[in-house]
């Protein structure tokens, strides 16, 4: 599908709906969205906003949208594991609402799936959890899956629970517990 036909599709969903296009953007971080800067400002959003996303059978999950030209303008750049946050794939369209309010966590717990973990030693908090929070402001919800890049494979965790809601921001004082058995994945 060209950039013409997604927008022609994309503008038949109303302002705060975009259309989840495929991309050729580098996204290595699945806490960022990017949107055309023309939309953001249609949304009166600020690049670096946090917003909230809402997905099939109204799931959420937090992001920080960023601006850029190449997107479509009814469209939107999502990470592939924010994507499955959503239960969306290319080509659906999902709700984008400004993050008003977003609280900072106070306490965060996160477990890995135990088939990511397999053969894997050492202190996964220093070797993957530590270093993906740091000094990041990553905006999470409960129950959103995580995959993080170690040295040399990924992990993936489960949000498990947050404090003092079910989403927030992780911040420098956001207490971190990745205590307690792994998870099975469903």
């Amino acid at each position: 599908m060209t950039n013409m036909e997604v927008g022609i599709i994309g503008s038949f969903c109303p302002p705060n709906k975009l259309l989840v296009d495929f991309t050729s953007i580098d996204m290595e971080d699945p806490s960022g969205i990017w949107i055309n800067p023309k939309k953001l400002d249609e949304l009166d959003l600020l690049a670096a906003d946090v917003v909230v996303l809402v997905g099939r059978q109204r799931s959420r999950t937090l992001a920080v949208v960023y601006a850029d030209e190449r997107v479509p303008e009814g469209s939107i750049h999502i990470h592939r594991v924010t994507r499955k946050n959503l239960r969306v794939r290319t080509q659906d369209c999902i709700r984008l609402l400004p993050g008003d309010d977003i609280p900072h966590l106070t306490q965060l717990d996160i477990r890995p799936f135990a088939d990511s973990i397999e053969g894997l030693a050492g202190d996964l908090a220093a070797s993957f959890i530590i270093p993906y929070f740091k000094d990041q402001m990553r905006p999470l919800h409960k129950g959103d899956l995580i995959t993080i890049d170690g040295d040399f494979r990924s992990v993936d965790f489960k949000v498990v629970e947050c404090e003092p809601q079910e989403f927030g921001i992780v911040g420098p004082d956001t207490e971190l517990f990745f205590e307690g058995e792994p998870y099975d994945r469903a």
